[in-house]
């Protein structure tokens, strides 16, 4: 039987980690759809940057 090892860069990402980074933009961006204040550009890149910075802080880790 073969087994599938996941690469040695996705392990070290830690993606369960990554919803953790994910939950303060999602929560402010409802905050501001709700006060009808929300833009989808900024949105997006803070909740790349936030992905982006996370990863990094787990492989320098």
């Amino acid at each position: 039987m073969n087994t599938v090892t996941p690469n040695p860069w996705i392990l070290a990402a830690r993606p369960r980690t990554l919803p953790i980074s994910i939950m303060p933009v999602v929560l402010g961006s409802a905050l501001a759809y709700h006060s009808d204040h929300f833009l989808i550009v900024p949105a997006l890149v803070c909740l790349l940057f936030a992905l982006l910075v996370q990863i990094g802080a787990n492989y320098a880790n």
